[in-house]
């Protein structure tokens, strides 16, 4: 039996999580953040933007359908919690960022290959009325390199089908 490999410290999303020995397994980030501009910009945040790698595109639970992108951070930012309080949120951690028209027209395109990921930056701007009393908001959005998913996040794997 091979020795044990000395305790490591593995970021969760805002939860730190002691692993007791290295194995074949990786920790995955179950409890991420979300990065709302409403709930920053409504405590005065103004100026958090979200830099990182674009891992993944999720469906999201709730009453209604919707989707959002999980992004491996390479910059601090702040981030809300389930019941909307603000936490710094550290490079290395993974955290979701809510989908847009705006964020879709531009992310779609560097979601799920299977060996490398994209560097965005994504900055609020503002809330523009979209009609009917509804609101959309605007972001500055810079794409970077492109990096070897190997490198930031888990393997993309096709669906397994029935019997596999």
């Amino acid at each position: 039996m091979p020795p044990k490999a000395p305790k490591e410290e593995v970021k969760n999303g805002h939860d730190t999580v002691k692993a007791d020995e290295k194995d074949e397994f990786r920790q995955v980030a179950s409890n991420r953040l979300i990065f709302k501009a409403d709930a920053l910009f409504e405590q005065g945040i103004k100026d958090a933007l979200v830099e990182g790698y674009v891992l993944d595109r999720r469906e999201m639970p709730g009453e209604r359908v919707w989707f959002a992108y999980v992004i491996k951070l390479t910059r601090a930012t702040k981030a809300t919690d389930r019941d909307g309080n603000v936490h710094d949120v550290e490079p290395g951690d993974e955290i979701y960022v809510p989908e847009t028209y705006q964020l879709s027209q531009e992310l779609s395109k560097y979601i799920g290959h299977p060996s490398k990921v994209v560097k965005v930056r994504i900055k609020p701007l503002k809330k523009i009325p979209i009609g009917k009393g509804k609101t959309m908001w605007t972001f500055e959005l810079g794409i970077g390199s492109v990096y070897p998913r190997a490198d930031h996040g888990a393997p993309v794997l096709p669906q397994f089908a029935e019997g596999d």
